[in-house]
């Protein structure tokens, strides 16, 4: 994993990517959060937030992973880029994203 930046992930037009939040524990660390996008094909990125250990899974697919039955969607009115271009928005989160992404 690569970190971009502070704030969500972002699309090149600075939208934020669609994802899935992990509900599966209260708290994760952000090297959870990476493995859990790592375990993902679909994953392009993760937006962590330090503090809490909120795990935000940004996807390509809109929906969530058949093995994250706990996982929230949240890409209504997002947006479906492939890649992660930047971060922003917010300085709560910290954006990293799959290398080649």
């Amino acid at each position: 994993m690569e970190e971009v930046g502070v704030g969500y992930c972002l699309d090149s037009a600075e939208a934020i990517v669609q994802f899935y939040r992990v509900r599966t524990r209260t708290t994760f660390t952000s090297d959870d959060c990476n493995n859990s996008c790592l375990q993902d094909p679909n994953c392009v990125g993760v937006s962590y937030r330090v503090g809490t250990g909120s795990c935000f899974i940004h996807t390509t697919e809109d929906s969530v992973p058949e093995d994250e039955p706990d996982a929230e969607w949240n890409g209504d009115n997002y947006s479906s880029a492939l890649t992660i271009a930047g971060a922003g928005i917010t300085p709560k989160y910290v954006c990293s994203k799959k290398a080649g992404n």
